[in-house]
């Protein structure tokens, strides 16, 4: 629901921009999603092959990775010349967008909340992100789409 609120305020914004979802097959949701989507057999994140042969098809200029996703999968997005976006929502997943196994690869992080709702980065997270000259995390702040009025009338 996050990745679509953000791809279609995106979307809003900039009409001619091509987004594209990669879900698992399992995804109750996958006939829902209003981009077009690419079916991996299990998670994305199990499935290290199929999303970087996704990465290659496509050849993005942005890929999003939404508090998932192995470094693998960044290292080969940003070698393919995307900048790369890891999501967070709390401090648990913060600390995994900070990993060295991840950080190298990461262009921006954004947390999807207010600052005031998170911990501050630790001496230690500030030092790994001076050491790989990265920028510190954007917060979003609370994400959430309007309701349209059809959908306010249904309620």
């Amino acid at each position: 629901m996050r990745s679509n609120i953000i791809a279609s305020h995106f979307k809003s914004l900039h009409s001619d921009v091509d987004i594209h979802f990669v879900l698992s097959e399992q995804a109750p949701y996958k006939h829902d999603c209003q981009f077009p989507v690419h079916l991996t057999p299990s998670s994305p994140t199990n499935c290290t092959d199929e999303v970087n042969q996704i990465i290659d098809k496509l050849k993005p200029d942005i890929v999003i990775f939404d508090a998932a996703g192995r470094g693998q999968q960044m290292k080969h997005a940003m070698n393919t010349g995307a900048k790369v976006v890891f999501i967070s929502q709390h401090p648990k997943k913060r600390a995994k967008g900070l990993m060295l196994s991840r950080l190298p690869f990461i262009t921006q992080h954004w947390i999807a909340q207010p600052e005031f709702a998170m911990p501050a980065l630790s001496i230690w997270e500030r030092v790994k992100l001076a050491l790989y000259r990265k920028p510190l995390p954007i917060y979003l702040g609370c994400l959430y789409q309007q309701p349209s009025l059809t959908e306010e009338k249904r309620l």
